[in-house]
C-alpha cells in the first residue's frame, strides 16, 4: 500500500528518529562533559586522600608514676587513662598507645595528693584532653616478707609422676601494702606440663584460696625451675592375699580385698596377686576383733596408692585343765 505525502510517518520510523535526536544531544559537547566528570572525580580523591585533614581519636594509655621511693606505694591511682588526640587522619591511623606519655611524678607527694593529668604526644598530634583530668590518692608505706618458692607441676598427659624438682631461687621477698601482703600466703612457681629439665617461669603470689594477689610484687620475679620425671605409671586394682605366721589368731577380713595399685603398665599386667604380712604388735592382743595394718610386698617401681587392714579375730584362750 503506498503512503499519501500527507500521512505521519510510521511508528518505528518515528522511535528512530526520537533515538537519533537523543544521542546528538548526549554527544554533543562531549569534550566539555567529559572534562568536568574527570574534574570532579580528581577534586573527590585530592579531599579523600588530604593529609591535611584533622580527625580526632581516644587511646587508652598506660598511666606512668615517677618520684616513689622503692618503701612507698601510690593507692586509688587508675591503670590507664584515656587520652583525646586530633591530628592528620594518615598520622592518626598509625597512632599508638606507645607513641603517648601520661606520667605522674609525685617525687614531692607526702600522704594524700590530687594531681592534674597531662599527655605527651609526638609531634603533628595534639592532646584535646585526658580522661580523667585529675586523680586523687594516697602514699602507703610498702612491707616486705620472704616466701618459700613452691613448685606446681601441672599434670604429664602419659602421667609420669615427677621424680624431683629444683628451684633457683628456692626463696623470694613479696612487697606490697600491709593489707595486701597479709592476703599472701604462698609463692607459686606454675610449670607447664611436660616439662622435663630447665625452665624459667614467673612467679605467682597466692591467698590461701590459691587466687593470684595481684598487687604484690615478687623479687625476682622469675625462677629456673629443674623437673625430672619418671617412667609413665599405670593404675590397677589387684587382690591383696595377707597372711601372718606364728600368732594365735586368725585373719577374718581385708579392707580393701583389693588394693588399687600404680606403676609401669608391663609390671601390673604380670600381677595376679599381692601378698601382704600382717603387722605383728608389739604387746600380746586379748581375746576380740582387731584391725591391723598389712604391709604389701610389691615389686620394684609399684606402689600403693591406699592403705589395707585386715581384721583379725583373737580367740578366747582354753580354761585350764581343758583336754587338747
Amino acid at each position: 500500500m503506498s503512503r499519501d505525502a500527507g500521512d505521519p510517518p510510521p511508528v518505528r520510523a518515528r522511535a528512530w528518529t526520537r533515538a537519533r535526536l537523543a544521542w546528538r544531544r548526549a554527544v554533543r559537547g562531549w569534550p566539555i562533559k567529559l572534562g568536568a566528570a574527570v574534574v570532579a572525580i580528581l577534586l573527590w580523591w585530592v579531599a579523600a586522600t588530604d593529609p591535611g585533614q584533622t580527625t580526632q581519636r581516644s587511646v587508652l594509655v598506660p598511666l606512668e608514676v615517677q618520684g616513689l621511693a622503692a618503701d612507698v606505694v601510690a593507692v586509688g591511682l587508675p591503670a590507664r587513662v584515656e587520652v583525646v588526640v586530633a591530628g592528620p587522619s594518615g598520622r592518626m591511623d598509625r597512632l599508638r598507645a606507645d607513641d603517648l606519655d601520661v606520667v605522674l611524678d609525685l617525687s614531692d607527694a607526702n600522704g594524700e595528693f590530687a594531681r592534674r593529668l597531662e599527655a605527651r604526644a609526638p609531634t603533628a598530634v595534639r592532646v584535646e584532653r585526658v580522661v580523667p583530668a585529675e586523680v586523687i590518692g594516697r602514699l602507703e608505706a610498702v612491707r616486705s616478707r620472704r616466701f618459700a618458692v613452691v613448685p606446681y607441676v601441672r599434670p604429664d598427659a602419659d602421667a609420669r609422676p615427677v621424680v624431683s624438682t629444683t628451684l633457683e631461687p628456692d626463696e623470694v621477698t613479696v612487697h606490697a601494702r600491709d593489707p595486701v601482703l597479709a592476703r599472701v600466703a604462698s609463692v607459686i612457681a606454675p610449670v607447664p606440663a611436660a616439662t622435663d629439665g630447665p625452665v624459667e617461669v614467673a612467679l605467682v603470689p597466692v591467698d590461701e584460696a590459691g587466687r593470684a594477689v595481684e598487687e604484690a610484687r615478687v623479687a625476682p620475679a622469675r625462677a629456673t625451675v629443674t623437673v625430672v620425671h619418671g617412667a609413665p605409671t599405670f593404675e590397677a586394682n589387684v587382690p591383696v592375699e595377707a597372711f601372718a605366721t606364728d600368732v594365735p589368731w586368725t585373719i577374718e577380713a581385708l579392707e580393701p580385698a583389693a588394693v588399687r595399685l600404680s606403676g609401669p603398665r608391663a609390671t601390673l599386667e604380670e600381677l595376679e596377686s599381692v601378698a601382704g604380712v600382717v603387722a605383728v604388735p608389739t604387746e600380746a592382743l586379748r581375746p576380740g576383733r582387731y584391725d591391723l595394718p598389712v604391709r604389701l610386698m610389691l615389686p620394684d617401681g609399684v606402689t600403693a596408692r591406699e592403705p589395707v587392714f585386715a581384721t583379725v579375730v583373737v580367740p578366747e584362750p582354753d580354761p585350764p585343765g581343758a583336754s587338747p
